[in-house]
């Protein structure tokens, strides 16, 4: 857990960095609420991770229909990458350092033909490691493997996920030793991880029926998984059929969905255990990974919270528009779109309160960055 000296440096630098724009703004240069941006030559820019240096990362398809990783530093330079060999290279996460991770997707020569994700790791000056499923198996799914987060330490989370889509979890730490484990019971049901935290403590979901009947899990870091004893606690809404934790910060506050009554519906855990519903304007989108075989869509979560207690997610509006919001840590809601746009989906939140995502008008999707 972060001590409180290292939040008020944080506080201190986010400061900081609103002073430097001060100028700008007294020669009666205001600053748009979203600033757009686009890879070059692509038809489609989803940003999914920025950190506090403001560098996102994420991916881009070009008019070729592939996908490939970039990196859009603050002064709005954006180099592009691929992991070598691949046929799609995926970021989804990166780290204060500028260490990122993702999958990429490798030709598959089995029947049906399914591309096979593997992991990812990227160093700020380019270096790319990749690694996979270590569990020696007759599966043709042995070697698949989709990271969801790096934290601060360098570790890496993510998921197993199968043909049959019986997902385990893992944890890689920065030495690149790896830990699996899963929660559910039966040979083709899931444990899926969603968010990791800067002390490690790990959140997801697991199921023994079906994934809508899931229960949330927090793993604190201690002990090996899957020892019940290992610092597993069972997260689950009253009256709920479905918990979904999506994402947790630093000071251990949990975020997610719930099902009841047919609809979705967010909710806030504080560290002591106590869950709150959030009533956010609008209708909260399905919190479930989608599976295909060997896939498990788990990035951009509906809603994520980070270390400062500001929460961001999305809703969609009686215009059937997807619509997005902040929430500070005082229970204050903010809505916005991207004027004109068919949606506007938050994908990330630093801890300076800036915001990355896409939004979408006709068929073109576009990348922004939201400044406090």
């Amino acid at each position: 857990m972060p001590s409180p000296l290292k939040n008020r440096l944080l506080v201190v630098l986010c400061l900081l960095g609103s002073l430097l724009s001060l100028p700008q703004q007294l020669h009666g240069e205001s600053q748009p609420p979203l600033i757009a941006f686009q890879v070059p030559d692509s038809r489609a820019t989803f940003p999914l991770s920025i950190n506090e240096a403001a560098t996102v990362t994420g991916y881009y398809i070009n008019n070729s229909g592939v996908s490939s990783g970039f990196v859009r530093y603050e002064d709005g330079q954006i180099i592009t990458f691929d992991v070598p060999g691949s046929v799609a290279t995926i970021p989804v996460s990166i780290n204060t350092a500028g260490d990122i991770t993702g999958y990429y997707n490798l030709p598959s020569n089995t029947q049906p033909s399914y591309d096979i994700p593997q992991g990812f790791v990227r160093t700020p000056e380019g270096k790319i490691t990749t690694f996979g499923n270590p569990v020696t198996t007759a599966s043709a799914s042995s070697l698949w493997a989709q990271p969801v987060a790096i934290n601060v330490a360098g570790e890496i989370i993510g998921n197993y996920p199968d043909v049959a889509l019986a997902s385990f979890v893992f944890l890689r730490s920065a030495a690149g030793v790896v830990l699996t484990f899963s929660l559910s019971l039966g040979a083709h049901y899931s444990t899926v991880a969603t968010g990791l935290n800067a002390g490690g403590a790990i959140v997801g979901y697991a199921s023994s029926q079906s994934l809508n009947l899931a229960e949330g899990f927090l793993w604190s870091g201690q002990g090996p998984p899957p020892n019940p004893g290992g610092g597993f606690t069972p997260i689950t809404v009253a009256g709920s059929t479905g918990t979904f934790p999506t994402g947790i910060n630093a000071e251990g506050t949990i975020v997610g969905c719930y099902a009841a009554g047919g609809l979705y519906h967010y909710f806030v855990r504080a560290r002591d255990g106590v869950v709150k519903t959030l009533y956010i304007p609008g209708t909260v989108p399905n919190c479930i990974a989608a599976f295909t075989p060997g896939f498990i869509a788990v990035v951009p979560q509906p809603i994520i919270v980070n270390d400062q207690g500001t929460i961001i997610g999305y809703t969609t509006n009686a215009a059937q528009i997807a619509t997005a919001f902040i929430r500070l840590e005082d229970g204050v809601v903010t809505t916005f779109n991207y004027p004109g746009s068919k949606e506007t989906i938050p994908t990330s939140i630093n801890n300076c309160d800036v915001i990355t995502g896409y939004y979408s008008q006709g068929s073109e999707i576009v990348g922004f960055i939201r400044e406090p």
